[in-house]
């Protein structure tokens, strides 16, 4: 018997043991499309373990593709069978020229001026654009092999988007270029453009789908208590942007150990279709994709890959 049938049989066993002892109703869920896979946002503050989670969907059946915006996606860039690609969230080389312009700018003119200035190189920060095409063509990185269209893979893959907070950067810097004040209709531009590229993914998507995004604090008006919400653009943007996600979870570490909850008191917008309500689930994506399957979903083939340009 090799590893990879010790993993299968001990990932059943996980699965077997958390739906019998949180008492999860999968019957509750067999009317969903046995074709359309999960979809999860993973939040959780830096250094809670959203990245060093990924490798565990290499466990399952699933083949897996991550598409990077953060440069700390060397942590597991190497592991084996994980296909990428990185788009940083601006440019590569040290804009000195832009930055001291700017810089310039904000020392001699009003903050109005500045509001209504162009800025230097905004053609240049595409970033968000390569990440749309892709989305359109996808390319490992790795063997220059061509995937195709993501939305017309099947419940065979995944694709992991690591991290809302670098898709942040790109849809402002597209919307605005580098001005540090943008106006009020560049605030609106930038936040409409990050969701309905987010929301288009999750309506037109039949693979499964994670994003992993940073979580920021809130003071709650009332109580003056702070609570913790997706981090992303604005403030209009986050208590709407994980309406269509299936499972919304909070990844944080106790001493050594790393956990997801879907009940954290302080945190907003956390969601449990596939999960159960707990607060200490392992960061284990074998477990979504088990109880999806749970419920009647079902592996279906995409289409071969093709030789890269």
């Amino acid at each position: 018997m090799d590893k990879y049938t010790n993993v299968a049989e001990k990932q059943a066993d996980l699965v077997l043991d958390i739906i019998h002892e949180f008492q999860i109703d999968t019957e509750g869920l067999k009317g969903l499309d046995p074709s359309r896979g999960f979809k999860m946002l993973v939040m959780g503050k830096p250094g809670s373990g959203k990245t060093y989670a990924i490798p565990t969907l290499l466990k399952t059946e699933l083949e897996v593709f991550c598409l990077f915006t953060e440069p700390g996606y060397g942590v597991i860039s190497h592991v084996p069978n994980l296909k990428m690609a990185y788009i940083p969230p601006g440019s590569l080389t040290a804009p000195w020229s832009d930055l001291i312009s700017t810089a310039n700018l904000i020392n001699s003119v009003s903050a109005k001026s500045l509001q209504d200035a162009t800025f230097p190189n905004k053609s240049e920060r595409r970033q968000f654009i390569e990440v749309l095409e892709t989305l359109n063509s996808f390319v490992d990185s790795k063997t220059n092999l061509r995937y195709g269209d993501t939305a017309k893979w099947q419940t065979d893959r995944v694709l992991v988007m690591d991290a809302l907070t670098g898709l942040n950067f790109m849809s402002r810097f597209l919307t605005s270029g580098g001005k540090p004040n943008p106006t009020f209709v560049e605030w609106g531009t930038m936040m409409s453009n990050l969701q309905e590229m987010i929301n288009t993914i999750l309506r037109v998507f039949r693979c499964h789908f994670v994003l992993n995004a940073h979580i920021e604090p809130e003071k709650d008006e009332l109580t003056g208590s702070l609570r913790y919400a997706v981090s992303t653009l604005g403030r209009k943007l986050a208590p709407v942007f994980g309406d269509f996600f299936d499972d919304i979870v909070l990844s944080y570490r106790l001493g050594t150990n790393f956990y997801w909850s879907t009940i954290a008191d302080d945190v907003d917008g956390l969601k449990a279709r596939f999960l159960p309500l707990e607060g200490k689930l392992p960061q284990d994506f074998s477990l979504p994709l088990s109880l999806w399957k749970e419920a009647g979903g079902l592996i279906i083939p995409s289409p071969a890959p093709t030789r890269g340009e």
